[in-house]
C-alpha cells in the first residue's frame, strides 16, 4: 500500500471513528432530554380547610355558631305579639279574637279579691278558706271533701280555696307555715278558727255545728 492509500485509510477511519463519537453523544444528550420530560414535579398539596367543630367547647358549648333562623311563621307571630302590646298600652281595642290579661281578670276576681269581701263581712254569712298547694299530698286529699263541702253547704258556707304558691302575700298574711291551712270566719268576716294539716270531713261539720251552721237536712 502507497503512501497516499495509508493516509486515505487513516482519514476514513477517522471520519468513521468521529461520527461514531457524534452519535453516541446525541443519542446521550437526547437520553437525558427524555430523562427530564417523564421527570414531572408534583404539585404541592394544599391543606384541607379545617371544618367548625360541633362538639362542646371549653365551656360546655358547641363551639360552632350557628345563624338565628328566621322563619316567616315566628316573624308574623312576634309582630302580632308586639302589636297587641302597643293597642293596649295606646288603650285601643284588641282585634276580634285577641284576649288580654285585663279582660280576663275583670271577669274573674282574684283570691285577694275574694278573701277581701270574707273578711269584710260583704257576703254576709260563714266562710272557711283553705290555702294549700297542687304539690301538697294532704292538699289532694283535701279536693274531694271541699267539693262534697260546697255542694252541701252552698246556700250557708262560703268555701274559698287559695293557692299559696301563687298567692305568697296572702301566705305571708296568715303567717302559715306548714299546709293545709283551714281558715273559719263568721258572717262578719272575723277569723273563729284555724286549723292546721289534713281535716276529716265530719270534723269540719262539726265546726260548722259549732260556728251555729246547721247541717243540710239532704245528709252528707
Amino acid at each position: 500500500m502507497t503512501r497516499q492509500q495509508q493516509i486515505i485509510v487513516g482519514v476514513i477511519i477517522g471520519v468513521i471513528v468521529l461520527g461514531g463519537l457524534t452519535a453516541a453523544l446525541i443519542i446521550g444528550l437526547g437520553g437525558e432530554k427524555e430523562e427530564e420530560t417523564i421527570i414531572v414535579e408534583q404539585p404541592q398539596e394544599q391543606p384541607e380547610a379545617q371544618q367548625p367543630q360541633t362538639g362542646a367547647g371549653p365551656e360546655g358549648g358547641d363551639s360552632a355558631m350557628e345563624a338565628p333562623s328566621s322563619a316567616p311563621g315566628a316573624e308574623a307571630g312576634r309582630k302580632a305579639e308586639v302589636g297587641v302590646k302597643e293597642r293596649a298600652a295606646a288603650g285601643q281595642r284588641p282585634e276580634r279574637g285577641q284576649k288580654t290579661d285585663q279582660t280576663d281578670s275583670q271577669r274573674k276576681p282574684t283570691a285577694a279579691q275574694q278573701l277581701d269581701k270574707i273578711t269584710s263581712g260583704e257576703l254576709g254569712k260563714p266562710a272557711m278558706v283553705e290555702l294549700g298547694a297542687d304539690w301538697c299530698p294532704p292538699c289532694r286529699q283535701m279536693k274531694p271533701i271541699i267539693s262534697d263541702l260546697k255542694s252541701s253547704y252552698a246556700d250557708k258556707v262560703e268555701i274559698l280555696t287559695i293557692d299559696v304558691d301563687a298567692n305568697p302575700d296572702i301566705a305571708r298574711q296568715y303567717s302559715v307555715e306548714s299546709i293545709p291551712v283551714q281558715l273559719f270566719f263568721d258572717k262578719n268576716g272575723k277569723q273563729v278558727s284555724r286549723h292546721v294539716g289534713f281535716y276529716p270531713k265530719d270534723e269540719i261539720i262539726g265546726q260548722f255545728s259549732k260556728m251555729g251552721i246547721q247541717r243540710p237536712s239532704s245528709g252528707e
